[in-house]
């Protein structure tokens, strides 16, 4: 079911969603994205010489649960931009957080446009990826 714009308001939080990333996850991103391995994404002796305990999940990878979170609070959204930082390295099968607050409206050329602060953090609340992202819906749903 579409978001109508005038349902938004500013303060509004979005998502809250929890889960933990696979190895099988990873794997079928990276082979998409043309990393197969090994590399530090699927390898653990790959990791360990790039200093790290254990394989990290890459970090386009993370964008795209970004984009899942969007899409989740108001499918058929239009993503204009995300722009992220990426914190801390994220291993797998560790349950991360992800949510978001709408920061302000306005109408533009008919579209109701919202920009949204982001955040992945661990469960003990640390930020892993913080940013924010402009989105657009139309600005009269029926």
């Amino acid at each position: 079911m579409f978001r109508k714009f005038s349902e938004i308001d500013i303060g509004e939080e979005i998502g809250r969603i929890e889960r933990a990333v696979s190895l099988k996850e990873v794997e079928e991103f990276c082979a998409c994205w043309g990393s197969p391995g090994p590399n530090l994404f699927l390898s653990p002796e790959v990791a360990r010489r790039q200093g790290l305990p254990n394989p990290i999940l890459p970090g386009p990878l993370c964008l795209v649960y970004m984009f899942q979170l969007l899409n989740q609070w108001a499918p058929g959204v239009q993503i204009k931009s995300l722009d992220v930082v990426l914190r801390q390295n994220i291993f797998h099968n560790v349950p991360i957080r992800m949510s978001g607050v709408v920061t302000d409206t306005s109408l533009q050329d008919g579209k109701g446009v919202v920009q949204i602060e982001l955040k992945m953090e661990n469960l003990k609340g640390e930020r892993l990826i913080g940013g924010t992202a402009v989105v657009t819906l139309p600005a009269n749903i029926q």
